[in-house]
């Protein structure tokens, strides 16, 4: 009566010093049921420090990408937990639904040594008809830039970021803090769309955040 695609894969493998990674899937997996759409959304975060633990150390003391739980009314909607972070929400919707949800980027105990903050957006047979906006007010696109997955990249407005930068416990990566559905039921194969998060120490105290962004050899997440 329902298909279900799933389309969670490994992540980054180890990537360059300096380089504090992790990555993080958001995914919308659309199906058709009878006249109506069933879509089945997950967000999944994983957290990786590499190099030596004090090369890790050496830029935060965490960085993660993460996302408040998806708590679902009796009327099939959404709303956030005020306070609960997890690592994956799963949806079960319906057409013309706006769905929160709240991806963000938190870096805590930023060192002094500058660094560059980066997501990676992956769009994999995502229709046009399902709506989402970057905060351009936090990011910008990096014209041109290809990420290591295939993404468009975007870097943290502020530029380079370190022990006296403010604001850095919640960088949202979503202009409203959701995505929307389209009024009719969708056909077709498996949509996914995945967020990537990087934190680069550039190589001198000139680099752009492109340069610095190109410059670094990051391995892409490994395909099943």
């Amino acid at each position: 009566m329902k298909k279900i695609f799933n389309a969670v894969g490994n992540f980054i493998k180890n990537t360059p010093i300096h380089v504090v990674l992790i990555a993080a899937a958001l995914l919308l997996l659309i199906g058709t049921v009878l006249t109506m759409s069933t879509v089945l959304g997950k967000y999944t975060t994983q957290e990786r420090m590499y190099g030596t633990f004090s090369v890790s150390n050496r830029l935060a003391s965490r960085f993660a990408l993460q996302e408040h739980e998806a708590v679902k009314g009796e009327d099939g909607s959404y709303t956030l937990h005020p306070t609960a972070l997890v690592t994956e929400n799963t949806y079960k919707l319906i057409p013309g639904l706006t769905i929160p949800k709240d991806p963000y980027i938190s870096v805590e105990n930023k060192t002094s040594i500058p660094a560059y903050i980066y997501f990676e957006v992956v769009e994999d047979n995502v229709s046009s008809s399902v709506s989402y906006s970057v905060n351009g007010t936090l990011w910008t696109l990096l014209s041109g830039v290809t990420g290591p997955n295939g993404g468009a990249v975007y870097t943290y407005s502020a530029g380079l970021v370190d022990s006296t930068s403010s604001g850095l416990d919640r960088i949202p990566i979503l202009a409203d803090n959701s995505f929307s559905l389209p009024p009719t039921p969708i056909t077709g194969e498996a949509e996914c769309l995945k967020f990537y998060g990087y934190m680069i120490e550039p190589t001198t105290s000139t680099a752009t955040a492109e340069a610095t962004f190109t410059g670094t050899v990051i391995d892409p997440e490994p395909q099943d």
